[in-house]
């Protein structure tokens, strides 16, 4: 074999090589990307709905009203948390009121 053609399957080999990785990267990105779509919108839509300036807090039975179709309570609990909300016990009633952390300040955790 001469030395031009070793170079040449040589590159050949390598172009196939980084053109395959590439797809693969490229699909699975996208594959990620439709997996998470859907926590990344329940997160944005649970940001927006505590963001209100009407309501401070809303109870745990509203937002699952506004947000239906999770298998379980502690799935949305979840979600509630990446979305940087944060439990509040009503003393009084007992019931569970979510807020957004940054809506109160000094007031979590005390």
């Amino acid at each position: 074999m001469s030395i031009e053609t070793i170079l040449g399957t040589g590159l050949l080999s390598a172009v196939v090589a980084f053109g395959t990785t590439w797809l693969t990267l490229r699909f699975s990105r996208e594959k990620l990307r439709r997996e998470f779509q859907l926590e990344f919108a329940t997160e944005a839509a649970i940001r927006v709905l505590l963001m209100s300036e009407e309501y401070k807090m809303r109870s745990f039975e509203k937002i699952k009203r506004h947000l239906p179709g999770f298998k379980d309570d502690d799935d949305l609990r979840l979600h509630l948390i990446r979305g940087g909300a944060v439990c509040f016990m009503n003393q009084e009633s007992g019931e569970e009121l979510w807020g957004l952390l940054e809506k109160h300040k000094g007031k979590a955790f005390k």
